[in-house]
């Protein structure tokens, strides 16, 4: 089941709910669509724990699908006109991708990607749900570290979300946005600057923007960046100025930025 987990065919790590019935192990797990157990789909790790089972000289495992919605799930990303990463502690599964139209979730394991990213893109999102949740309930010096490592675009989780952005685009093709969170601001940010280059970000007018954040494509965004595929919120609170500077454009004496 974690190997399964990993590689994003399921859509919860811990409500897994186990019963023994005579000399059969029953296993009631969520799946994202239909095929998701397809042994044909999985990598090698699930095989591999697959192959251990039949060495048992036990029955191969069998699946009965109870009951399925597959209608909150982008089955085909090939139908998306561009993808974007994101998720946050409220969040219910491992899935981080989405289409850029209607904020659709891809599950991880129909990715063109390699199996062992997979399983780090899933490690990953359960990292930023954990900084995030932290983050929510924190005060002082934790609630500033975690939210510097959701917000500002060179913190080790960012680092490791743009890999994974630029993975999932290069194996796609499709343009793939990572989200960077922006809670605190300044009064008026209407101007806004790519934390990442500088450059002037493309906003989203208020008329047109799909709440919540995140679940409505990249129009539920309040401004992006075509140049380095950053999405951001617009900021919340404007009353902490000691915040609002993490996750804002800081240019050197060497930068030089061509505005659009």
């Amino acid at each position: 089941m974690n190997a399964l987990w990993h590689d994003g065919h399921l859509l919860s790590q811990v409500n897994w709910c186990r019963e023994v019935s005579g000399r059969t192990l029953h296993a009631l797990v969520s799946v994202p669509s239909h095929s998701a157990l397809d042994e044909a789909r999985m990598g090698p790790w699930p095989k591999r724990e697959f192959a251990k089972i039949r060495a048992l000289g036990v029955a191969p495992p069998r699946k009965r699908l109870i009951a399925g919605d597959e209608k909150g799930f982008l089955l085909n990303w090939k139908r998306a006109p561009a993808l974007y990463v994101y998720t946050d502690s409220l969040e219910s599964h491992p899935y981080v991708v989405r289409s850029a139209s209607r904020g659709t979730v891809v599950p991880t394991f129909l990715l063109p990607i390699p199996h062992e990213s997979k399983q780090y893109l899933s490690t990953w999102a359960s990292n930023v749900q954990e900084i995030d949740s932290i983050w929510l309930t924190s005060s002082d010096a934790l609630e500033v570290a975690t939210y510097r490592e959701l917000a500002d675009p060179k913190s080790s989780l960012n680092v490791i979300g743009e890999e994974h952005r630029a993975e999932i685009e290069a194996a796609t093709g499709k343009p793939t946005y990572l989200h960077l969170y922006r809670y605190f601001g300044a009064k008026d940010e209407k101007a806004r600057e790519c934390p990442r280059c500088g450059r002037r970000m493309r906003r989203t007018p208020q008329a047109k923007r799909l709440l919540p954040p995140g679940d409505g494509g990249l129009l539920s965004f309040g401004a992006r960046c075509e140049s380095c595929r950053t999405v951001t919120s617009d900021p919340v609170d404007d009353e902490r100025p000691d915040l609002a500077s993490i996750g804002r454009w800081h240019p050197t004496s060497k930068t030089r930025v061509r505005r659009k």
